[in-house]
């Protein structure tokens, strides 16, 4: 079968953290750009201040949210503080209770887990302060106003389809998952396997967690190469942990194992660029962060907003990457 060549790679310092949660499924969606949100563009947010707080704050892909917050923020006047939780559920909490007692206008929230903050929603709630999750979501909706996102099932099902497809449909796949039990991986997880019902000759031979971090993910895949000389592609549910598996395999000389991530971030377009990795799903993280912004001023004055709000999703391959040099 015919399979990418695997290239020398510049290989950047990403290190991804857990990517996203999709909405609640009783919600309604939207998805494009930032103009079919229900949150006027046009908003004045003069002496509001909005806190984002972000899951991990040390990637392309986090850090893409908060940019695009501030950006819009400074735009109409808002002041946005961004907190890290570096990704320990306490601290977030204690970021968020802080933030509520200070009287912060609105909370944006990427959630260390799909439980953790579920009290100190509570707690926004009760103080009238409207709160959205952004990139992942909560299990426990309830006092949640909206979400801002990637639909990340229907981008896993791209992801997959796509490798399956360049494998014509027979081969042998190595999945690597992210962080267990965070409402990304599960969404991502079900995309794959709703691709691969598809493909019944398309067979996992391995699949473990990389938690969506570049390093683990080189050292999953250098077990995987030193058992298994049969593994046709390598499907992450990341660009970093894409990224580690290519490190990996380009270590050991291999050049005919087909590489597949999510996200596009730069070192990931780069890779394409050169022929090195097979795909990646566009989602712009900076978007997210400025409908989020968006979407808590618009709550603040009053109005309503779509409870969830997806970012496109696009399939991005050596042949369509260099029509978008600056995805995040």
């Amino acid at each position: 079968m015919k399979k990418k060549m695997i290239a020398a790679l510049l290989f950047g310092s990403v290190c991804l953290a857990a990517m996203a949660g999709c909405g609640a499924e009783n919600s309604s969606s939207a998805s494009g750009d930032s103009s079919k949100s229900s949150a006027s563009s046009g908003q004045d947010g003069s002496g509001l201040k909005i806190a984002v707080f972000i899951a991990q704050n040390t990637n392309e892909i986090t850090m893409g949210i908060g940019e695009g917050a501030k950006e819009y923020g400074e735009s109409i006047g808002a002041e946005i503080t961004v907190f890290d939780a570096q990704y320990d559920q306490d601290t977030q909490l204690s970021q968020m209770e802080t933030c509520i007692v200070q009287g912060y206008d609105a909370l944006i929230v990427e959630p260390v887990s799909a439980n953790g903050i579920v009290t100190a929603a509570k707690s926004a709630k009760e103080s009238n302060i409207p709160i959205i999750t952004v990139m992942q979501d909560s299990d426990d909706t309830t006092y949640i106003d909206a979400h801002v996102g990637a639909d990340h099932t229907e981008a896993s099902v791209m992801e997959m389809e796509a490798v399956c497809e360049a494998l014509g449909g027979k081969g042998k796949i190595a999945i690597l998952d992210g962080t267990m039990g965070t409402t990304g991986q599960i969404q991502i997880t079900d995309g794959f396997n709703q691709a691969l019902e598809k493909y019944p000759d398309i067979e996992v031979v391995e699949e473990q967690t990389a938690n969506f971090v570049i390093d683990e993910a080189v050292d999953v895949t250098e077990t995987w190469l030193q058992k298994r000389d049969d593994i046709d592609a390598i499907v992450a549910q990341s660009d970093a942990m894409a990224l580690g598996a290519m490190k990996a395999c380009q270590d050991a000389g291999l050049t005919d194992i087909l590489i597949a991530g999510r996200d596009c971030t730069s070192d990931m377009r780069s890779a394409l660029e050169n022929g090195s990795a097979f795909c990646t799903v566009y989602q712009s993280s900076p978007e997210m962060g400025k409908v989020a912004v968006q979407e808590a001023v618009t709550l603040i004055n009053g109005g309503t907003v779509d409870e969830v709000y997806y970012t496109t999703n696009i399939l991005v391959t050596k042949d369509n990457v260099s029509e978008y040099p600056n995805f995040n």
